[in-house]
């Protein structure tokens, strides 16, 4: 046992409490904390969680944790920032595979976070364009309809007047050729009336 294990198990036993009681408060394993008060290291995960369990376990027992790791820094193995990732790669190995789906999930939900804001500005504005294209298309029909209206109306018009313009052309024609029917009428009847004449007057010869 070393001299940092011996005071944190003699703190703890002033304070009444068991490493059962401790394991509680902590959340650290009591094997753990066993291996803390034996000076057992090794069956820790890592430097880094040895000196988080220490602090973890002084704080628990009423000691300054700063002060403690400062004083048996010789003792507790020093915790490099290098270790730290890998020290996480043995542990995500070590457990369940839907413990160590948690990860993924945090990182699918900073994904998730970041692609929401743009999908809810899609999502706003796609009703107001959509209402937008419909009043253009609805617009587009009324104009198609009045054009169409119009040029059929133009077209109506047009022939009018052409047909009007036939007539006006035709009945001069029509004027002279009653004209001449007229003419081509009296003069037989001038030549009826003359015959009749030359008729009267052979029988008083």
């Amino acid at each position: 046992m070393t001299e940092l294990g011996n005071r944190l198990k003699e703190a703890r036993k002033a304070k009444g409490i068991s490493l059962e009681d401790l394991q509680n408060i902590t959340k650290i394993q009591k094997r753990y904390l066993k291996g803390i008060e034996e000076g057992n290291y090794d069956s820790m995960p890592g430097a880094f969680y040895v000196r988080a369990f220490i602090k973890q376990y002084a704080e628990a027992v009423g000691i300054d944790a700063n002060e403690l790791l400062e004083e048996y820094k010789t003792e507790v193995p020093n915790a490099a920032v290098e270790e730290i990732p890998e020290q996480m790669k043995q542990i995500s190995r070590a457990q369940p595979y839907h413990h160590r789906s948690a990860a993924p999930r945090s990182t699918q939900r900073s994904v998730h976070k970041s692609v929401a804001p743009n999908t809810t500005k899609v999502m706003n504005i796609l009703p107001k364009v959509i209402i937008v294209a419909i009043i253009v298309l609805v617009l587009f029909l009324i104009w198609f309809a009045i054009a169409t209206l119009a040029g059929k109306h133009n077209t109506d018009k047009l022939n009018s007047q052409q047909s009007d313009n036939v007539n006006i052309q035709e009945s001069p024609k029509v004027k002279s050729n009653n004209a001449v029917q007229d003419k081509n009428k009296a003069k037989e009847e001038k030549i009826v009336k003359h015959q009749q004449l030359l008729r009267k007057t052979k029988r008083y010869e």
